[in-house]
């Protein structure tokens, strides 16, 4: 019927939350795990970029990189979703 909705919120979200994974999947695979992991454990683990530089044994000039590039493909792929 015209008066039903096209989708349920918790159906768009279901499908926003698929489409993140797969842009994210998508992204690690395009990028090295180094460069992946510098990303995650500041972005989403948390983690100091002194931190995540010194579990990686890499610089932390590398770690800011990292999360910079991996940011900007994020936001490339999912800035829809993500504004």
């Amino acid at each position: 019927m015209l008066d039903e909705p096209l989708a349920s919120s918790s159906s768009v979200a279901g499908c926003e939350g698929s489409l993140a994974r797969r842009a994210l999947e998508a992204i690690r695979a395009g990028v090295e795990d180094r460069t992946w992991q510098a990303f995650w454990r500041v972005a989403v683990d948390g983690l100091s970029p002194a931190e995540a530089a010194q579990a990686l044994g890499i610089s932390v000039g590398a770690v800011y990189k990292a999360k910079y590039r991996v940011t900007r493909l994020v936001r490339q792929q999912l800035g829809d979703l993500i504004e």
